[in-house]
């Protein structure tokens, strides 16, 4: 934050800046952590089963459900490990080219007006 004075018998404006916050735990080298408030879909489901960190290795519908959500969701990765399940390399696809784009907008609107573009004239 910065503050502006003029001091008294001068005519000259003073900034003062006041002095920034520090991360106490930065200092000290302790990471910050990045915990989240709300359960992760992963540990919703162990409730929703029943199941603890423990027991979740023999359940067959944990394993089916981690299977069918690996490549969207967070699933540790010592338990994917355990199950011998590997995330896909390209979980989400691709954004298509601006090239791409226009072609089809291009297509959508000649549809839309009803103009057929193959006709003579």
């Amino acid at each position: 934050m910065i503050r502006i004075e003029v001091p008294k018998g001068s005519s000259e404006p003073q900034l003062h800046m006041a002095p920034r916050r520090v991360n106490a735990d930065f200092t000290r080298g302790i990471a910050p952590s990045i915990r989240s408030e709300s359960p992760s879909a992963f540990e919703i489901e162990l409730k929703q089963l029943g199941l603890t960190i423990e027991t979740c290795l023999f359940s067959p519908q944990l394993r089916e459900w981690c299977h069918r959500n690996k490549n969207h969701v967070y699933i540790p990765e010592w338990l994917l490990k355990r199950w011998h399940m590997s995330r896909s390399a390209v979980a989400f696809p691709l954004m298509p080219s601006k090239k791409e784009i226009a072609h089809k907008m291009s297509i959508l609107l000649v549809e839309e007006s009803g103009i057929d573009q193959f006709s003579a004239g």
